[in-house]
């Protein structure tokens, strides 16, 4: 969690938000267009969740990301109630390189659909 947070610290902005459920929420937007690019739960500390696309669910960005992802050996898996939310199941011994090979091929994937018009 800490290495995707640390990576991209200059480029985004953080606003903390209240959750209907009363927790917190950490917030990771584009400082550009204020797209949520991921969040953190408080519920879930050990938890960082992407939803590619848009501000609205959009299972066809996510599926073309975990396919672009899965092309390159990075197993991402989708989920969530609109299958619009990636899911990395890094295992807990993973060594820093192979983490950081597997958050390029992520990042490569996401950056290919906001260049591409977000076609899946």
């Amino acid at each position: 969690v800490d290495v995707l947070v640390e990576r991209h610290e200059a480029l985004r902005t953080t606003l903390e938000v209240d959750a209907d459920s009363g927790r917190v929420v950490r917030q990771h937007s584009c400082p550009v267009c204020a797209t949520r690019v991921f969040h953190e739960p408080q519920s879930s500390p050990d938890i960082i969740v992407v939803r590619p696309g848009t501000l609205e669910p959009d299972a066809a960005e996510a599926s073309r990301v975990a396919r672009a992802c899965a092309a390159q050996g990075v197993l991402v898996l989708t989920c969530g109630m609109w299958g619009n939310v990636l899911r990395l199941l890094p295992p807990l011994v993973i060594g820093d390189d192979l983490l950081d090979d597997a958050l390029d091929v992520l990042e490569t994937a996401l950056v290919a659909g906001t260049t591409s018009g977000l076609q899946p």
